[in-house]
């Protein structure tokens, strides 16, 4: 499936002649198969990566192969691969072409059924896969499924994600994070999106649905691919009895904040029908203002005003890409936005702000969400 004429977003018919500007090593041989490519992405690794390959190598689960997709590292972390695990299939890009693209082109070269990505600095548990395998197993409409991930190196087991939240307005974040694992996370449950840190898809749906969206770079890639994931029929389950651990501490920097402001508005823009659209412009136009109040406080209006820029001079591809979703879409988007939510209620950004637009929110929701088809 290609969009636009450059060919990069949700493209995945690349072969190893149309890579450019990539140096690939120890291919597994044409054929050979695996029931798990377990993908990961590097950028100066050095300090984490050695702990995350080795739990990987220590687990239970065997038939797996790994595949590091590095973003032009200026660390020793890849002398490192090579020297300590010289099984690791290596893709060296020479620039940072950003999280999505490296993971595209992982994909893109993964033997497995099943694809693992995972994030460098996390550790995974020793039975991690099986749960993960099993769970998508039982069923043809499961086409992703996410382990419980849990905050590394606390005194006490603190959630980072329970699974992933999306607001009906695109908002999304890590569901309980910082909470205590006290046993209140055990259920296995549908979630609106898995966490790009640690999740297990299926390969012919994850290619189905054309792979993560390149234009994204980084920031909300992972909620887009689960709802369009949805969108094309799929659920996407929270596995908790697999566990993994993230070196994850939440920062607000400027260039994160507009990325994932331009990336989320990118995402309302595509994957919702132009009908929802209309219904949700109200609320959507309120947040948009007040979003850019935050920015101007905050330092950063420059950069959502690029947002904005970003997308009218992409609207062409946009456009492209609201067609390729039509054609995947096997549900509507209530079937979808059952399971959203009408309140921002993320640990990590709480403010009277917040709790006020959120009353407004939440009987806007209540009140149009009957209209939606």
């Amino acid at each position: 499936m290609q969009w636009g004429k450059r060919g990069q977003v949700f493209n995945l018919d690349i072969s190893l002649i149309k890579i450019s500007n990539v140096k690939i090593e120890d291919l597994t041989p044409l054929g050979s198969k695996k029931v798990v490519s377990i993908i990961i992405v590097n950028y100066n690794g050095l300090q984490v990566l050695p702990d995350c390959l080795n739990s990987i190598y220590k687990q239970t689960y065997q038939d797996y192969e790994v595949i590091l997709v590095d973003n032009a590292s200026n660390d020793s972390s890849i002398s490192w691969v090579r020297q300590n695990f010289p099984a690791v299939k290596l893709i060296l890009n020479q620039a940072n072409l950003g999280f999505a693209k490296a993971c595209n082109q992982g994909l893109s070269l993964a033997a497995g059924k099943y694809l693992a990505f995972l994030n460098y600095d996390t550790i995974v548990d020793k039975d991690w896969l099986t749960p993960l395998i099993k769970t998508a197993e039982e069923s043809a409409d499961i086409g992703a499924c996410m382990p419980k991930l849990l905050l590394l190196g606390q005194e006490r087991p603190l959630i980072n994600s329970s699974g992933g939240v999306i607001h009906f307005l695109g908002v999304s974040w890590a569901g309980n994070y910082d909470q205590p694992d006290n046993g209140r996370f055990e259920q296995k449950k549908e979630i609106a999106f898995a966490s790009g840190a640690a999740m297990l898809v299926k390969k012919e749906v994850i290619t189905k649905i054309g792979g993560f969206d390149e234009d994204f770079y980084m920031y909300c890639e992972d909620t887009d691919l689960s709802w369009r994931m949805r969108l094309a029929g799929y659920r996407v389950i929270f596995v908790p009895r697999s566990v993994v651990w993230h070196k994850y501490n939440f920062s607000k920097g400027k260039q994160k904040l507009y990325l994932i402001e331009r990336n989320r508005l990118s995402m309302f823009l595509t994957n919702y029908k132009w009908k929802t659209i209309a219904l949700l412009a109200f609320p959507a136009l309120i947040f948009e203002f007040s979003m850019m109040v935050y920015a101007l406080s905050g330092g950063w209006f420059r950069l959502k005003i690029k947002g904005y820029g970003d997308i009218i001079r992409d609207r062409k591809k946009l456009k492209a890409k609201r067609a390729a979703v039509g054609r995947l879409r096997k549900i509507s988007d209530q079937k979808v936005a059952d399971i959203f939510v009408d309140e921002i209620d993320f640990s990590a950004v709480n403010s009277i702000f917040i709790r006020i637009i959120n009353i407004f929110l939440k009987f806007y929701w209540r009140f149009v969400y009957r209209f939606i088809k």
